[in-house]
């Protein structure tokens, strides 16, 4: 009786690390994308100090946003058309 639960209590062990590094797999490149999106050099080899210029260049980026208010005009229709 005892080994069963010994095992059990393994076996769940193993699945919980498991998800957590493939969690950890996922998620980390989108946090490091995230934190160096933040910074002020043209390179993400070096952190050269905190900014929001790119941001900055995004939201003035004629092109980006026409791309982005045509996939929410998409978007927005497919949702439509599907509750219909």
């Amino acid at each position: 009786m005892l080994n069963s639960s010994k095992g059990s209590w393994l076996s769940r062990s193993w699945q919980v690390w498991f998800s957590l590094v493939v969690a950890g797999f996922m998620y980390l490149p989108v946090v490091v994308l995230t934190v160096f999106s933040f910074n002020a050099g043209r390179s993400s080899a070096q952190w050269q100090g905190f900014s929001l210029k790119w941001y900055d260049k995004f939201l003035h980026d004629e092109r980006i946003l026409g791309a982005l208010g045509q996939s929410l005009i998409i978007g927005v229709v497919a949702v439509r058309s599907r509750r219909s």
